[in-house]
């Protein structure tokens, strides 16, 4: 399918689980509604300049109460760093890094409905913790979450975010719920294979 660059913005996803920042700008897409999804995030060929901030890409519950699994890269950090992210009305807010992924590699990220309202995270297959979130079904989102300063440089691609029905069955994202926040945009393969980037502005 050929590629279509979208510029303006398209529609802005609520509930979005907020950063621990100031502020954030958003761009991805989200499935409603699902028992869970996965979707494989890849990290950029080369180190990207984040200046005083970061960023982070996942796959994640939304508000008001969430879990999420992704990799982020902050002012410091020598590599992006794998983390799971939960805010439970049990446990509050807790955030777990899980080592580097390395420039240029792809990894699958997780998380999935195991009964009631517990919900669980996995990297790569590898089940990293679960929590009590929300009674399922609920929205999926997959999205980069740029912190706080829109010169910050994005380049994330997003491939086959699928979501999982009631029976366990995984799908191909197959609904047209964009999100984007200038200077970020997409360009767009299919609802669930697209990159995340930043538009080139003089300022």
């Amino acid at each position: 399918m050929k590629s279509r660059v979208i510029l303006a913005i398209l529609f802005i996803v609520p509930m979005i689980p907020p950063s621990t920042v100031m502020s954030s700008y958003y761009v991805g897409n989200q499935y409603v509604s699902a028992y869970g999804g996965r979707v494989n995030i890849y990290t950029p060929p080369y180190p990207i300049n984040v200046f005083h901030y970061g960023q982070s890409n996942w796959i994640s519950l939304p508000l008001p109460y969430w879990i999420q699994t992704g990799w982020r890269y902050y002012s410091g950090y020598q590599f992006p760093e794998k983390y799971v992210e939960y805010y439970s009305p049990v446990s509050n807010y807790e955030i777990y890094p899980q080592g580097n992924q390395n420039w240029g590699t792809m990894i699958e990220y997780k998380i999935i409905n195991v009964g009631d309202e517990v919900w669980c995270a996995y990297i790569n297959n590898l089940g990293i913790g679960c929590r009590d979130i929300v009674y399922p079904p609920s929205a999926l989102q997959t999205m980069s979450e740029v912190h706080n300063d829109p010169l910050i440089e994005l380049h994330t691609q997003f491939e086959y975010a699928s979501y999982r029905d009631s029976s366990g069955n995984y799908h191909l994202f197959n609904q047209v719920n964009w999100t984007e926040q200038f200077p970020y945009s997409l360009v767009i393969e299919s609802e669930s294979t697209f990159l995340t980037y930043r538009i080139d502005t003089w300022q």
